[in-house]
């Protein structure tokens, strides 16, 4: 018993010196990848500024910065600087080289879960296989990075391996797909706005539309390219871009125009230094002058093709000189020269073909290589792998031969019969599972749609008990005020004068008029909500309804000295039901000359667009607080306030305008500030909606 207890406690002492050896060697672990050394990621950062410009250099401060990572153990940028090496062999077309260090730099990078650095290197080799012409290979690749962009959600990786991926499609004769991919790759530029990756995105596909024949397109993409390129001031991309423009315009015999473009391409690319691009320029402008059967012109601008080319030691251009040359000459009858650039012509040509078949070569045999060391390493691994299979499998075989011989006929009839007998059940327990959901999913629906039904009349009677407590509250007052007004006259009637009697009688009318006032708005506000007002639009002369009004009411505007001026189209005809229109009109227009004082003005004004009309009611009065303007239209609040007469007010009208402009399609809008006035303002329909 004690050597067991004794073994127990020796091995729980075991078990936790093993937990804590194996978490200081996964702290060690992050500390080399973490490892600070800003000196390797400042080489790394120096070479990849030179990479296009220099690569040679670049390529001796990668391998500073590989060797000193490792000196300082400094892990993840040692995988950096891998990647940054194999960049400078592929700037310099020593691809297989460049394959060796993107595969490390990919095994590399997964052993240390450095994503970016893996996705990177999935890019670059899919960019190896593409100059290498082999599609298949470089769109796996380029997929595999996207994928791993995508998962470390890395926008601008992903929106390269996709311009990348277009660009595979582009040149092996998918205009379509390459479009889609230029099409998704230009969404991920866009949002994180990087504004070259989206002008170099435009001209990829003023391209793929250009080779379509959609020139209309491809010339939108190309201005768009242009305005980015001219916001960034970028010489070299205003250059390409005007040279694509240029091509277009050319393509449709417009020679004068991409003549213009040719010249402006050109002096952005002898600005930024690029003989390369001069030279093609110089092949554009005198290409158009050749069209245009101005031959000297186009003789001169090809020499100076021939110049530039010759600096570059570019041979396409060139060859394209010589060419034109050739042709130009032979135009002016003048034979003797153009069979010398013929000559000069096919010397280049041959040339390139040597150069070209040289590098192919060596191409096919690194990829050979490549094929035959993977395809070994593949052999190895199936012929190992077969072998312990067959080893395994033998060693069963021998094993249960006896037994499975005798129970294999038997098992076989019992399993038989079973699966028959589950799936018979399998059938039957499916199709009930079936009606049963299609039972709940009917009585789901069914106790939503009551549930809702529910909430909303609930909702409806809380408020509509709430607007009934304040319009009986508005109710009583005025009642109690006219029947102490009346037990008064009873019991005192002899020691009242006639100017007192007047009094109370005008004082009574009032009150009588404010409580029919409001009643009768009631009835029209219950009317709405029992849909008896039948909804009638028809075509309605607005300036002619508006002078009715001003008719109605002109008697309190002149009491209170106010002036109301109408600013409406002569003439002007809406779509609308003519008792809610002048209901809604005389309402805004009351309560406008209600609000103002003395001396003041109220404005009615009418728009009109092509199918809606804007009218608005305003009023240099009082204004109306802002944290009252919510509580207008509501009827669970119910506001009312007094004028500047102290006119009174049922607090009705507006929620009924409301409502009756929302019949016709329209909202009302308030706009005011407290002792600067009000503007209310609604829309109509000029004409019928059933004919429009």
């Amino acid at each position: 018993m004690r050597n067991r207890n004794w073994f127990r406690r020796v091995s729980a002492v075991a078990a936790i010196l093993f937990l804590f050896a194996g978490t200081l060697h996964s702290r060690a672990q992050k500390s080399r990848l973490a490892a600070p050394a800003p000196e390797v990621d400042t080489l790394n950062a120096h070479a990849s500024r030179l990479i296009e410009t220099n690569p040679d250099t670049a390529l001796k401060i990668g391998f500073r910065a590989v060797r000193l990572a490792l000196q300082l153990d400094y892990l993840s940028g040692h995988t950096r600087s891998l990647l940054t090496v194999g960049k400078g062999y592929y700037q310099l077309n020593k691809y297989k080289k460049a394959l060796e260090y993107f595969t490390t730099t990919h095994a590399r990078a997964t052993e240390r879960k450095q994503d970016p650095e893996a996705s990177d290197a999935l890019y670059y080799t899919g960019k190896v296989y593409f100059d290498w012409g082999n599609y298949d290979q470089s769109l796996q690749y380029f997929f595999n990075s996207l994928s791993l962009g995508e998962k470390i959600r890395d926008t601008m990786r992903m929106a390269v391996t996709l311009s990348g991926i277009g660009n595979v499609y582009k040149v092996s004769g998918n205009p379509d797909k390459a479009l889609r991919y230029y099409q998704r790759s230009l969404r991920h530029f866009l949002k994180i706005n990087h504004r070259e990756g989206v002008a170099a995105t435009y001209n990829h596909l003023g391209l793929i539309y250009s080779k379509k024949d959609e020139l209309d397109q491809a010339l939108e993409f190309y201005n768009q390219a242009m305005d980015l390129y001219r916001q960034m001031k970028n010489e070299k991309g205003m250059a390409v871009t005007f040279r694509n423009i240029g091509d277009i315009q050319h393509n449709r015999e417009e020679y004068s125009k991409a003549l213009t473009s040719y010249f402006r391409a050109l002096q952005r690319e002898q600005k930024a230094g690029d003989a390369t691009g001069a030279a093609l320029n110089f092949n554009s402008i005198a290409r158009s002058y050749a069209a245009m059967k101005q031959y000297d012109r186009a003789i001169f601008y090809y020499n100076k093709a021939v110049a530039g080319a010759g600096i570059a030691e570019a041979s396409e251009p060139l060859m394209q000189a010589y060419q034109g040359l050739a042709s130009s000459f032979a135009q002016t009858n003048d034979f003797r020269r153009a069979y010398e650039m013929q000559q000069k012509y096919l010397g280049v040509r041959d040339s390139v073909s040597s150069q070209l078949t040289t590098r192919e070569i060596a191409e096919v045999e690194a990829r050979y290589e490549l094929q035959s060391q993977r395809q070994e390493v593949e052999l190895l691994r199936k012929e190992k792998k077969i072998q312990s299979i067959t080893l395994e499998r033998n060693r069963q075989l021998n094993y249960l031969m006896g037994v499975l011989s005798v129970l294999l006929l038997i098992l076989g009839l019992v399993y038989l019969n079973r699966y028959i007998i589950k799936r018979r059940a399998n059938k039957l327990l499916s199709v009930r599972n079936q009606i049963i959901q299609a039972q709940n999913r009917d009585l789901q629906t069914i106790n939503e749609k009551l549930k809702f039904s529910e909430e909303n009349l609930q909702n409806l009677l809380a408020t509509k008990d709430k607007f009934f407590t304040i319009i009986s509250h508005d109710l009583r007052g005025p009642l109690h005020s006219l029947t102490g007004m009346l037990q008064i006259l009873i019991n005192h009637l002899d020691g009242f004068s006639r100017e007192e009697l007047k009094q109370f009688a005008i004082s009574s009318d009032r009150t009588v008029r404010n409580l029919r006032n409001l009643l009768d708005n009631l009835l029209e506000w219950s009317r709405t909500q029992r849909s008896t007002i039948h909804y009638e639009p028809e075509a309605v002369s607005l300036d002619k309804m508006v002078e009715d009004i001003y008719s109605l009411l002109e008697v309190t505007a002149v009491n209170k000295k106010i002036a109301v001026y109408a600013e409406i189209p002569y003439e002007m005809t809406v779509y609308a039901d003519r008792n809610m229109l002048h209901f809604v009109l005389r309402n805004l227009i009351d309560n406008a000359i209600k609000f103002t004082g003395e001396g003041g003005k109220v404005w009615v004004n009418a728009t009109c667009t092509d199918d809606r009309a804007e009218i608005s009611v305003s009023d240099t009065g009082v204004g109306i607080p802002q944290e009252d303007i919510p509580k207008l239209f509501r009827v669970d609040t119910y506001h009312s306030t007094a004028g500047t007469a102290n006119e009174t007010g049922t607090g009705l009208g507006l929620i009924i305008c409301s409502e009756f402009v929302a019949r016709h399609g329209g909202t009302i809008q308030v706009d005011s500030q407290p002792g600067s006035g009000t503007t209310f303002c609604f829309q109509l329909p000029v004409q019928s909606l059933v004919d429009a």
